[in-house]
């Protein structure tokens, strides 16, 4: 495949990286997923995500530009996958506190520590704004990358407001599907969701431009396109009938 193909390019080439993009668009954002290969190995070292609100040049120029940096200043050294007893410690988002102990050490996450001292000492994760999290089981022999999710200290709350109202039976789903919320008939808007990436659902409709992201405080407006299926399932069977008609 394509990704393979530039590999062994740049092994060929003797280029230490190489990186690879696939790029989507999410509503009015593009979002990015960036890897990052060895090209000794062919090993993927170090995925990214990145999300852009403004135009495609934009993203082309300064959006491509903040990837990088994401990509190359969050990639998990090469120490941690020569197996040098080191554990890599993530967080979302990056740039928390280490506290061992009763030492708070110096630099930010993400950053690689000697396992067996992280084996010895509590460890709690510190961020403004976050909840501290204490890291209460390493993860296993096979994994030196211990990924932590932190969550708020005040919940991120934001709302959906609609172009039209609301048909019946449409569905708001996050992007993981743990969440469904029933809209009602008629509605203008949903309050309180939680931060995050949505989407819209329904058994009646086909949606497009249904994706959407709720963000803190803010209220989202979407005017997504939805049409019938019954609508469409007729529309078919008058065409067939004058097809047939024709014949």
């Amino acid at each position: 495949n394509t990704v393979a193909c530039a590999v062994i390019a740049s092994m060929l080439l003797d280029q230490e990286w190489l990186a690879s993009a696939h790029i989507a668009k999410i509503g009015d954002a593009f979002v990015v997923e960036a890897r990052l290969f060895d090209s000794h190995t062919g090993r993927v070292i170090n995925v990214a995500t990145y999300d852009h609100e403004l135009s495609l040049e934009g993203l082309q120029t300064r959006g491509m530009h903040n990837l990088a940096e994401i990509l190359l200043s969050t990639r998990v050294p090469m120490e941690v996958h020569k197996r040098q007893n080191l554990l890599y410690i993530k967080t979302k988002p990056s740039g928390a506190m280490v506290r061992v102990g009763k030492d708070t050490l110096s630099g930010n996450t993400p950053m690689a520590l000697d396992r067996v001292l992280v084996e010895s000492r509590p460890i709690i994760i510190l961020k403004k704004g976050f909840q501290p999290f204490i890291v209460k089981q390493l993860p296993e022999d096979i994994s030196d990358i211990l990924y932590i999710e932190l969550q708020h200290l005040v919940p991120q709350i934001g709302h959906l407001s609609f172009a039209d109202p609301a048909p019946e039976g449409l569905v708001i789903v996050s992007s993981d599907g743990d969440d469904r919320f029933l809209v009602e008939e008629g509605a203008i808007e949903f309050n309180e969701l939680d931060a995050g990436q949505y989407h819209l659902e329904s058994g009646d409709f086909i949606i497009h431009k249904g994706e959407f992201r709720i963000r803190h405080r803010r209220t989202t407006q979407i005017d997504p396109d939805i049409y019938r299926i019954s609508d469409i399932e007729k529309e078919r069977d008058s065409y067939k009938l004058k097809r047939n008609l024709m014949l």
